[in-house]
């Protein structure tokens, strides 16, 4: 039971993981399109 509880535990620290990746992906190219007087205002 542990073991098994284990491994799912890794497998959703690897999606977490992945999911946050993509979302800060996202977010730099969101970033990048915007407007210079946005940047400044969000930095």
């Amino acid at each position: 039971m542990g073991l098994v509880y284990e491994q799912c535990e890794e497998e959703i620290d690897s999606l977490v993981s992945n999911a946050s990746f993509k979302i800060k992906w996202l977010m730099d190219r969101v970033v990048e399109r915007m407007p210079a007087s946005l940047k400044a205002y969000i930095s």
